[in-house]
């Protein structure tokens, strides 16, 4: 029997003999009606040598010297995907939406997109030992020419230009006024481990196969309880230096591993044996898994040796990051609003909106049939969302029925879940009390861990300042109001976020709602 992968790969190859069988030799470069040709192999001479021919001495000078450095090994950067996972994730909505912009940039004549070669281009590519690059995609491209707009291109990168710029104003302004931070006394470091150790257990859960680890303190007594909702393609190991972090000061924390939207599930796409990146029903499934989890810990808090009497289940919260965020936010009251949702996604999107992957991920929802109740679980009492793409599942209103105290995470170089169109419009729908932490320079893997499954490419680098940060103010939250000990609200003032990133080269701010308004409309 031929495996669903070996399909899609013949697939892939048979749209790419659609196309003429030759590899680029030149790239045409237009600007309006003036054209210019740069053969591929002075590209590759450049890339492999270093050396500036001829035919590219007339855009080399208008770089300067970075420039050209950069722009060297942005053409000498890979990425391993493998060839059925690349066409697998180009045959997404997702995957369909992303090709459909870059073929208005990349054509293969003046007037005709190259959706179709892209795609061709993006697979043949992923095939060769480096995996994709750009120089191999040029080499790989089915036509003799590949024309790229210029304008187009300049355009679009300018609006992502934008999107950062403006993300890295959010709370600028008003640090600039602050007063110099006051330590508060008494209290231990959230930048240091707390005084407590903890020990990881297992757990299965026999009707959704809910792997889940617990990380139990040694603290005694009946203890606060954090749950974690990983993101798209994560597992319940991404945010092990977290629970550690909480655990070690008094917490019992609580990761499961979703299923139909973990690591297996990224798997199972690049193995061509699933059309999508995530399971609609997952929309529905994971803030239902909080109150399976929940449950489960009341069951064992009665009856089991190792966990009687040890889950504090009227004092719990939860952590989400991306795709988490959102079931965090949804456990803790929000609500879907999938009619809105739905005009909204039926609403072409112009401008920035366009260069926004959290629009086309959240659009998914309106195939998603909603339970006949809300799915808040009321023993939530705390919520951190971490870059969540949620600006629109929830309408104009369903964030405002989140009525505990929450804290949203956002990364100004995130171009998954961009700050200026997801968190700072979904921090200001959030009632008080709020908190917005920013951090400069991150994007939306910073304070995710490495993935260890050589099946798996690393999208993005763990940021140690980013994960410093965030672990630091987010103790804090959980002290003040999970803990009971509301002295630590003393470090979720504006003027620690430039106390906590005093030594690095990238700030870190903390600001309040209403002070954050949105950059873009």
């Amino acid at each position: 029997m031929i495996s669903p992968g070996k399909v899609l790969f013949a697939t892939a190859l048979t749209t790419a003999l659609t196309l003429p069988l030759q590899a680029a030799e030149n790239l045409v470069i237009s600007y309006g009606s003036l054209q210019r040709s740069v053969p591929v192999r002075a590209v590759r001479t450049y890339v492999e040598a270093g050396k500036i021919t001829p035919e590219l001495q007339a855009y080399a000078n208008l770089l300067s010297s970075q420039e050209l450095t950069d722009l060297r090994a942005a053409l000498q950067g890979g990425v391993q995907l493998g060839t059925v996972a690349t066409d697998s994730f180009l045959r997404t909505e997702l995957g369909q939406a992303l090709l459909q912009q870059v073929g208005q940039i990349i054509r293969i004549s003046a007037d005709l997109s190259g959706e179709q070669a892209v795609s061709a281009a993006l697979v043949l590519a992923a095939n060769r030992p480096d995996g994709i690059t750009l120089l191999n995609f040029l080499e790989t491209f089915p036509t003799t020419n590949v024309y790229v707009d210029a304008l187009k291109l300049q355009s679009t990168t300018d609006q992502i230009q934008q999107l950062v710029n403006e993300a890295r104003k959010v709370g600028a302004e008003d640090q600039a006024k602050l007063p110099p931070f006051t330590v508060p006394k008494g209290l231990k470091d959230p930048t240091q481990p707390g005084p407590y150790r903890s020990q990881r257990l297992t757990l299965k859960n026999k009707t959704r196969p809910l792997t889940t680890d617990i990380y139990l303190t040694t603290a005694p007594g009946l203890r606060p309880v954090i749950l974690i909702s990983h993101g798209l393609g994560e597992d319940n190991n991404t945010y092990r230096y977290l629970a550690e972090a909480w655990a070690s000061y008094g917490f019992q924390v609580v990761a499961p591993d979703h299923p139909g939207s973990d690591e297996q599930r990224l798997i199972a796409l690049s193995e061509g044996r699933s059309k999508e990146v995530v399971a609609v029903q997952e929309f529905v499934d994971r803030p239902g898994d909080l109150t399976v989890i929940l449950d489960r810990l009341a069951l064992l808090n009665r009856t089991d040796s190792r966990f009687k009497g040890r889950f504090n289940l009227n004092q719990v919260g939860v952590f989400g990051h991306s795709f988490g965020g959102y079931t965090a936010l949804v456990g803790a009251g929000a609500v879907l609003d999938l009619a809105y949702l739905q005009q909204q996604c039926n609403t072409p999107k112009e401008g920035l909106q366009k260069l926004n992957p959290a629009f086309y991920f959240q659009c998914q929802a309106t195939q998603t049939v909603l339970p006949s109740t809300p799915q808040q679980d009321k023993r939530i009492k705390a919520v951190i969302a971490s870059s969540p793409p949620v600006s629109l599942v929830f309408g104009t209103g369903g964030l405002g029925r989140v009525q505990i105290p929450s804290l949203v995470v956002t990364a100004t170089d995130d171009l998954v879940a961009p700050t200026v169109l997801e968190q700072t419009r979904i921090f200001n729908q959030l009632p008080a009390p709020s908190y917005l932490l920013t951090l400069v320079g991150a994007t939306h893997f910073s304070v995710t861990s490495a993935t260890t499954n050589p099946k798996l490419p690393q999208l993005g680098a763990p940021d140690l300042n980013a994960q410093r940060s965030l672990q630091s103010v987010s103790v804090a939250f959980w002290q003040s109001y999970l803990g009971g000990n509301v002295r630590y609200r003393g470090y979720l003032v504006p003027s620690y976020g430039p106390y906590l990133s005093r030594n690095q080269n990238r700030p870190t701010r903390l600001v309040t709602r209403p002070t954050v308004q949105p950059v873009v409309k």
